[in-house]
This record gives structure tokens, C-alpha cells and sequence, in this order.
């Protein structure tokens, strides 16, 4: 009895946590300069864990680097002279930026959500296709990720018609 309450309890505190679906569709007014400027910046005061470290904005798609991965081997040998030793080998590193296509004729209207039981904490959630969720960008204000969201969907428009 005490454990199908208590597991009420928790099931009923847990569903206030996350966030909770604004009621706003994105409007795609803005010109091309001014939305690349807006999703530019957006990305770059993104306060949440996937944060890009740079973002370049295209003809075709949102470019997002989240840094650099070097992978390398080593291969080596070392012979015994004198009492010590002498290491002979080679090394091999490679270096590529992991990073982020999102293509801007797949994408779906963004959705802005609140975070449940916080002011000020927005996020904007890029959809690539439906269901399917390409990036989360988080906003301290609400003003804020709707101009995000409006500028999301300004890029698609004008990609259109390019």
C-alpha cells in the first residue's frame, strides 16, 4: 500500500520536471541577413550542455562544429643498449571537426517549450523531419526563443526560394 502511494507520489512530482509546449507558430517575416544574424547568435547563447563552438549558416543548411576529435596510433620498438633502452617508432593523428549538418528543406516549424516550475528557462527544438529532433537550443527569455523560432523558419522560407 505505502509503496504504490509513495510510487504516485513520485510519478506525479516527476511529470511537472522537463518542459511544456508554448502555444506559438513561428512566423517567417524576417530577411535572410537578420535571421542568419539571429540563429548565429542563438546557438552561440546557447547555455545548455550541446553548445556549438562555432556556426555558419548557408544557401542549404546550418553547419554547427561542437569542436575537434584527433584520433592517432602509435607503433613502436625499443632495443636494450648499454642499460638503457632506445625507443624507435612512428605516430599517426588525425584531426576532423564533429560538427552538425541541419539542411534547412527538411526542416519542420520549431517548437518553443518552458521549463516546468522555472522562469526564464526556454528552449526551441529544431526538428529535421517529424519526430525526429535534430538540435535543442536553450533561452533565458521567451522573447528571445520566438525570435530564435521565427528566424529558424525565416531560413527555410528563404532557402525555398532561393
Amino acid at each position: 500500500m505505502h509503496r504504490s502511494i509513495f510510487a504516485v507520489l513520485v510519478i506525479t512530482l516527476l511529470s511537472g520536471c522537463g518542459h511544456s509546449s508554448i502555444n506559438y507558430t513561428p512566423r517567417s517575416g524576417m530577411a535572410w541577413d537578420q535571421a542568419v544574424a539571429v540563429v548565429e547568435r542563438g546557438f552561440h547563447e546557447d547555455y545548455g550542455d550541446e553548445r556549438a563552438q562555432s556556426v555558419v549558416v548557408t544557401d542549404t543548411a546550418i553547419i554547427l562544429a561542437d569542436g575537434n576529435i584527433t584520433t592517432g596510433s602509435f607503433a613502436g620498438s625499443a632495443v636494450p643498449v648499454y642499460g638503457s633502452a632506445v625507443v624507435v617508432g612512428s605516430t599517426n593523428s588525425r584531426t576532423v571537426a564533429a560538427g552538425q549538418h541541419i539542411y534547412l528543406d527538411s526542416l519542420q516549424p520549431a517548437i518553443v517549450m518552458k521549463k516546468n516550475g522555472r522562469d526564464d528557462r526556454y528552449a526551441v527544438i529544431i526538428r529535421q523531419e517529424p519526430g525526429i529532433t535534430a538540435r535543442r537550443v536553450f533561452f533565458r527569455s521567451q522573447a528571445s526563443a520566438q525570435r530564435f523560432a521565427d528566424a529558424i523558419a525565416s531560413l527555410k522560407r528563404e532557402a525555398s526560394l532561393r
